[in-house]
């Protein structure tokens, strides 16, 4: 049995209190302990680069979110519960199965931007897909395959409108995903 299997088993003996909070301050603990031995493999509490995004999709957060943990206690409180929509929304972001609704392509390559007096220059892909993991869920992310943008985002409709279709070539592949976003996003849900 996995450590992460021991506290999901039973998070009072690693918890106290069993909440959300010690939960991410214990992963966060042993995470800092590991990097500190100088270790090569990867943690075995290493969360995913995109499960705060994927909690507060799977949570229906709009907006900033503060983060996997402020996302579930939000939700449902500080609590056992929350412990246990953790491990779940965990075990859903592993066995996910991306599906892509549509394709975003001839993409801006590169945008210069002037913040705090210095200059930014952000560099994207030319193509851009929008991906659903289920059918009941109405967001999407954005993914992209290339080198230059490792980033996968859940993005919003007020986004896609300003950033989206009239700015790149928007190939639909799922129009009834497709719609169901843009509703849920424009009804404000």
């Amino acid at each position: 049995m996995s450590i992460f299997e021991a506290i999901r088993q039973r998070p009072a003996m690693y918890l106290e209190p069993v909440s959300v909070y010690a939960l991410r301050t214990f992963l966060l603990g042993f995470e800092l302990g590991h990097a500190a031995c100088g270790r090569d493999e990867p943690s075995p509490f290493a969360l995913p680069r995109d499960f705060h995004d994927w909690v507060a999709y799977r949570l229906q957060i709009q907006g900033d979110s503060g983060g996997w943990a402020q996302s579930l206690a939000e939700k449902l409180g500080d609590g056992q519960g929350a412990v246990r929509r953790f491990f779940t929304l965990l075990d859903e972001h592993r066995e996910r199965v991306p599906r892509t609704v549509a394709i975003l392509s001839n993409c801006f390559q590169e945008n210069t931007v002037y913040y705090g007096g210095q200059v930014f220059t952000n560099r994207y892909p030319s193509e851009i897909r929008l991906i659903a993991y289920n059918r009941e869920d109405p967001g999407l992310f954005l993914v992209a395959d290339d080198d230059l943008w490792t980033e996968q985002h859940s993005v919003n409709f007020e986004w896609f409108k300003l950033h989206g279709p009239h700015r790149y070539d928007l190939e639909v592949l799922d129009q009834e995903a497709f719609d169901r976003w843009t509703a849920f996003r424009e009804e404000g849900k």
